[in-house]
């Protein structure tokens, strides 16, 4: 068996040292790969190159090394054949967790803009201090470990997925017809696949 890394963003060599430790039996890429190699038939992928399908013709899955998918599935230029999988780890949900609880404090305490006024030297301006009982919608196949961080943080949280999961602590909807129920009167909306 061969394996492609087909990682844009940043150096391999832990990873590529890694997995020969684990796999020292399989034969492992790392892009760039310049030429054609028929012999690859499973990826892993992140901000893969376009080109990557055609490089890789008998490649029949590929997983991202990342939480979410969608990179891969939406990708138009992806032949069907080729599955998509995802990687399910609790070192990536807490990650995720993480970014989430990030994001939503850098935006709601204004942080940018305060990094950006202390670089100019601007007086006058400081970070707005984050509100208790912000409630955040999270749509898709969430990562428990999201719901459950954002509420150990004093988030209300609100879930919504095609199907049933069992959540404590967030107002749970599911299906199509609820969608409406889990988007109104929220202050921060967040898909997760």
């Amino acid at each position: 068996m061969s394996l492609a890394l087909m990682i844009t963003d940043r150096d391999l060599t832990d990873l590529y040292q890694g997995l020969k430790i684990k796999l020292p039996n399989v034969n492992i890429r790392c892009w760039p790969i310049d030429d054609i190699d028929e012999s690859i038939s499973f990826a892993v992928a992140w901000q893969h190159p376009q080109d990557m399908w055609q490089r890789l013709p008998n490649l029949k899955a590929v997983t991202s090394l990342g939480a979410g998918v969608d990179q891969l599935v939406n990708d138009q230029l992806r032949p069907n054949s080729i599955k998509c999988c995802r990687i399910v780890d609790d070192g990536l949900s807490t990650q995720m967790a993480e970014y989430v609880l990030n994001a939503v404090f850098t935006h709601k305490c204004e942080l940018v803009i305060y990094v950006l006024a202390q670089q100019a030297k601007s007086l006058g301006f400081s970070p707005r201090k984050p509100c208790s009982y912000v409630t955040i919608s999270i749509l898709g196949n969430i990562l428990h470990a999201v719901a459950n961080f954002l509420v150990y943080n004093g988030f209300n949280v609100i879930v919504w997925s095609q199907t049933h999961m069992d959540l404590v602590n967030v107002t749970f909807y599911a299906g199509r017809d609820t969608l409406f129920y889990a988007v109104r009167d929220v202050d921060y909306i967040g898909s997760i696949e």
